[in-house]
Order: C-alpha cells, then sequence, then structure tokens
C-alpha cells in the first residue's frame, strides 16, 4: 500500500498543530519526546500498538507491517504519516455516520469528536458518549465539559479515569483559553434541521 495519498497530504492540513501535537502526547509521549516506543503493548490488551495509537489488526500483526511500513523501520515521521492516514479514516467514518452535522462543524470541534472517535471509535464515541458528541455538534461546551471524562476499568475490576482527560480538558475545554466560535450557516442549518 503507497503510504503517501493525495487525500493523506491534504488531510494533512486539515489539523491544527495542537491537535496533532495532542495526539501524539496522549498515544505515545516517550515516541514523540525520545523517538522510541514505536511498538508497544496496548494497555488495553490486546494486539500491540504502533506508533501513535494504531492499534495493529491481526493481519498486521501477522506482517509485521503497518500501511506496508515494517515495523522495525518505524521512525517518529513514519507513525507520524500513519497517524495521519489513521485520522483521516476517523474523519470519513464521523462524516459517514454524522453527515452535515460533523462536516459543518468549526474544527476546534471537528477535532474534539475526532479524537474521541480515534480512542474510541467512532460508534463508542456516539453510542457511549451521546450527551458528549451532541453538545459538541451544538456547540455546547458547557455541557461537554460535564460529559468529557474517559475511563477504564482496571485489573482489580476499578473504574479509573483515563490520564488523557486532563490533556483534553486543557487542550480542548479550558474556559479561559475558550474563544467564542461562530458556526457556518451550514452548521446552524444543520443544527436546525437536525440533519446527518
Amino acid at each position: 500500500m503507497t503510504l503517501w495519498t493525495e487525500s493523506t497530504r491534504t488531510s494533512m492540513n486539515k489539523y491544527s498543530d495542537s491537535f496533532i501535537e495532542y495526539v501524539k502526547k496522549v498515544e505515545n509521549a516517550p515516541l514523540m519526546v525520545k523517538g522510541t516506543n514505536a511498538v508497544h503493548s496496548s494497555p488495553e490488551g490486546g494486539l500491540d500498538t504502533v506508533g501513535y495509537g494504531h492499534k495493529l489488526t491481526p493481519e498486521e500483526a501477522k506482517a509485521k507491517k503497518v500501511y506496508g511500513i515494517p515495523f522495525d523501520k518505524i521512525t517518529p515521521e513514519k507513525a507520524e504519516q500513519i497517524l495521519y492516514m489513521d485520522l483521516a479514516k476517523k474523519e470519513k467514518q464521523l462524516a459517514d455516520t454524522l453527515g452535515r452535522r460533523y462536516t459543518a462543524l468549526p474544527p476546534k470541534n471537528k477535532e474534539m469528536l475526532l479524537d474521541f472517535a480515534f480512542n474510541l471509535g467512532v460508534e463508542g464515541t456516539v453510542k457511549k458518549f451521546p450527551k458528549f458528541t451532541e453538545a459538541v455538534l451544538n456547540n455546547d461546551m458547557e455541557t461537554a465539559r460535564q460529559e468529557y471524562i474517559r475511563n477504564y476499568t482496571d485489573e482489580k475490576g476499578t473504574k479509573k479515569p483515563l490520564a488523557r482527560n486532563k490533556e483534553f480538558y486543557n487542550t480542548f475545554l479550558q474556559e479561559e483559553a475558550e474563544q467564542p466560535v461562530e458556526l457556518s450557516a451550514d452548521a446552524l442549518r444543520a443544527m436546525v434541521e437536525g440533519n446527518n
């Protein structure tokens, strides 16, 4: 598979630098900072994770390649390319699932939902976090602040908040950093019509 396609190059310009840095930090800080830990075990178990949050498929694990890149050739730059390709896939799934309500959103709101979809999958985002999803789609940051906490269950069965919650809050929800967002006519129309 060709690593860089025209749509991947185009998608690179869609995401803010702060969003990419946030994802890299919460998904694999050692790779971002030291250039180490390109392939590592997944905290949630199962198959390993490569680069910045790419969960291996059984086929990739068997071939020891991601998008045609051998595991031992994954540098921080290659990991970033994989990240962009993964984000583009998730963004397409969000657009297919949420329609105009997603595509008409301001970039910050898109990135908020994209982070959740990257971490939980689109179905997990919409089904497990319906209030958060609706809040972001409606630009209701007050409700989003109340509904954004993601948890995991540890080996003892105790539910605990994910470490990335703090970074998510600081990146997207911190009140003093929030700037008023003017919604496009398409976004307002989609909110009023409730169209997908």
